[in-house]
């Protein structure tokens, strides 16, 4: 703040010496595809920037920080380093307003910080255009730069960085799928132009710079020649400072931006869906008509002809006609934008979107190992609200589900939808069985994991099960690395259905609730029902005997009906020891304890779906 108001006070004493000029702000970023808080931070950033695009702009270096991602920065590392030195970077998201009038993690920058800044005067006034060459392979930009008062000063240089305005069809492994103004290369290289010392009022010079597009070096396109623009700024090489910016727009005059197919849920049980589809118009000048293209599950093309008056930048929803959907299982709606004004769209990238929903399918039970390389597992269903990281298929064991909450913005939502309806109405015995592994990052993370259950299809869920922090960590201390569980970390935990007995068609899921902590994988997720059992009776149908015992331990079991039943002594860690198995209804098994330390054991005897634990002293 003492560095922001030392220059202000600064410019305002020349100012009642010289003429000035309106500024125009500057924000660099360095931010990176694979960094997690830059996929949390951007959005609010962009929304601030783009909510003022008439008094600054953003300019964004992609950086290997934490690591190199697949394609940004890939594609210019020389430009990024040397402005990365120029002014020490070593995080992201890291922001420089003006150069050197504020410098912090950019999800702190503010609109009244970029405000403030604009009302300072600038003591240059700056015009920026472009020009394309006739094969769209070379870019031409030219910068006039007009001193508004006296200006003596050898350390100015004049920078100027090629940029796209945005870039659509890519989710990068942060998740972020949208990004601004990123830099593609700076002419003629990340040192800038020197420009003349002394400058009188009034006096212009025009700088002219070219650059032919250069190919990308990834498997990933490179830049959209209709998307780039030129942004240029003046600035002080010691000390930092950025005098005066400037700016031009890209070239588009056919781009019809898709926003987001709303309106249809995750899940739907009805026989149509009715999506809105929310549209801008991309380009320079009205965009009067278009053409929404839509196809369900890879079925025929329909088309629904939008008109209106839609102006440059705006935005508006368009109400598709009832789709039908027949099937149960997942389906996909795809929506392409095309034709806008009855012109190929120059931007075809930003104008699809592909919406996923389930329809459930009736099961009586569920059993999921994911040992099988197709995730989700058929009739599951991801959500990803914030298209950041979620749930994936981990190898560990032979196959589990992994929340990523290690990479994960805290308070970002992931859900795991088993869109399988079960039908409770004859059972009297239910239970929701599954494996756990998590461990904190430190104490002050708290990751959060629920069970819920919904019997409106999804329009409404209760929660079941519910474990956060220490209590969801079935690991003790902390990792500060991704966790990754080895065979002894995992606990099982069972979710009561007693509610839902009765009911026809009962939806569950799994709701991972990040706190930028640590991994939590489940495993072995597995339903069972019964009808001969009276709900209640299998706590007391097992026994014990002789407890504490010494060579070999008896367990009785008595139940109505025949069943596979599981034996697993566990220490108190919740480490499995031994298992093993029978089946049958009014029995005693015999578990031999002659390779067992003496100590305090756990006995899980569980049927199909249901379960009880009983404390064991071995002597």
């Amino acid at each position: 703040m003492k560095k922001l108001y030392t220059f202000i006070a600064a410019v305002a004493l020349t100012a009642t010496a010289y003429s000035q000029t309106q500024r125009f702000v500057l924000v660099e970023e360095f931010t990176g595809e694979t960094c997690p808080p830059c996929a949390g931070q951007n959005p609010g950033f962009n929304a601030i920037m783009d909510a003022n695009a008439t008094k600054g702009i953003a300019l964004k270096y992609q950086n290997q920080i934490p690591s190199a991602g697949p394609n940004f920065f890939a594609y210019n590392t020389a430009d990024i380093a040397t402005r990365r030195t120029f002014y020490n970077n070593t995080y992201s998201p890291e922001g420089f307003q003006d150069g050197n009038t504020w410098t912090d993690v950019i999800g702190l920058y503010t609109a009244t910080m970029l405000n403030t800044q604009y009302a300072v005067p600038s003591p240059f006034s700056m015009a920026v255009s472009h020009t394309l060459s006739a094969a769209n392979d070379s870019i031409h930009a030219t910068v006039v730069v007009t001193a508004a008062q006296t200006v003596n000063n050898s350390n100015l240089k004049l920078q100027v960085a090629i940029a796209e305005q945005e870039v659509f069809g890519y989710t990068s492994p942060n998740g972020e799928d949208e990004y601004s103004n990123v830099m593609r290369k700076m002419l003629p290289d990340g040192n800038g132009t020197a420009i003349q010392a002394a400058w009188t009022n009034g006096q212009s010079m025009t700088y002219n710079l070219s650059w032919k597009i250069a190919a990308s070096p990834t498997a990933y396109p490179g830049p959209l020649p209709a998307k780039l623009r030129v942004i240029a700024f003046i600035q002080d090489a010691t000390t930092k400072n950025v005098l005066q910016a400037g700016a031009d727009q890209n070239l588009v005059t056919a781009d019809a931006g898709l926003n987001a197919v709303t309106n249809v849920p995750s899940i739907t049980c009805g026989t149509t869906i009715t999506p809105s589809v929310e549209i801008t118009n991309e380009a320079s000048g009205t965009m009067t008509t278009l053409d929404i293209q839509y196809a369900l599950d890879g079925g025929a093309t329909q088309t629904f002809a939008w008109t209106g008056s839609l102006a440059t930048g705006a935005s508006t929803t368009a109400v598709l006609p009832a789709i039908t959907v027949t099937g149960t299982g997942a389906h996909s709606l795809v929506v392409t934008l095309a034709n806008p004004n009855g012109l190929a769209d120059q931007v075809p990238t930003n104008s699809t979107k592909t919406v996923i929903f389930a329809t459930p399918t009736s099961v009586a039970t569920i059993s999921q190992d994911f040992t099988s390389t197709t995730f989700p597992p058929a009739n599951w269903l991801i959500e990803n609200p914030d298209n950041s990281y979620t749930w994936t298929r981990s190898t560990s064991g032979s196959g589990s589900a992994r929340v990523n909450f290690y990479n994960s913005p805290a308070g970002q939502s992931d859900i795991m939808n088993i869109v399988e309806g079960l039908d409770l109405t004859t059972v009297n015995n239910a239970a929701l069985t599954f494996d756990l592994a998590h461990q904190q990052y430190s104490p002050a993370e708290s990751d959060e994991l629920s069970v819920d259950g919904s019997t409106d299809c999804g329009a409404t869920w209760t929660t079941l099960w519910n474990k956060a922090g220490a209590t969801l960590a079935t690991v003790s201390g902390f990792e500060t690395g991704a966790f990754a569980p080895t065979a002894g970390e995992w606990r099982n935990e069972s979710v009561n259905l007693s509610g839902y007995f009765g009911q026809a068609s009962v939806l569950l899921r799994f709701n991972g609730i990040s706190d930028y902590g640590n991994n939590v994988f489940v495993d072995n997720v597995n339903l069972g029902t019964a009808t001969g059992l009276p709900l209640g009776a299998f706590e007391n149908a097992v026994a014990v005997f002789p407890n504490p015992a010494k060579d070999i331990l008896n367990v009785s079991v008595g139940l109505d009906i025949e069943q596979t039943v599981d034996f697993i002594l566990m220490d108190l860690n919740g480490k499995s020891i031994m298992q093993q198995q029978a089946i049958g209804s009014t029995f005693t098994e015999s578990i031999s304890l002659k390779d067992i330390a003496a100590g305090i054991y756990m006995l899980k005897v569980k049927i199909d779906g249901f379960e009880t634990v009983k404390k064991v002293v071995v002597e």
